[in-house]
C-alpha cells in the first residue's frame, strides 16, 4: 500500500458494493440482448414454418405459386 501526496492510503481494490451497480446493469444488458436474440430467432422460425405451410398447401391444390407472386 502507497500513500498519495495528501497523506491518504491508495489501494488497488474497490471497497464492498463499489461497482455492484455497473454489475447489474452489464447483467441487464445482457439478459435484454439474449431475449432479443431468442424473439429474432423465434419470428424467423415461424416465418419459416409459415413457409413451408404455405408450400404444403400449395402442393395439395395444384397450384406453382402459393402467394400468387412472380418467382422471378
Amino acid at each position: 500500500m502507497t500513500t498519495a501526496p495528501n497523506g491518504a492510503d491508495v489501494r488497488l481494490v474497490a471497497p464492498v458494493g463499489v461497482g455492484s451497480q455497473d454489475r447489474n446493469s452489464a447483467v441487464a444488458t445482457g439478459i435484454a440482448l439474449v431475449t432479443g436474440a431468442a424473439l429474432l430467432w423465434f419470428l424467423a422460425c415461424l416465418a419459416v414454418l409459415r413457409r413451408q405451410l404455405e408450400l404444403v398447401q400449395s402442393a395439395g391444390t395444384g397450384r406453382d405459386e402459393p402467394d400468387g407472386r412472380d418467382g422471378g
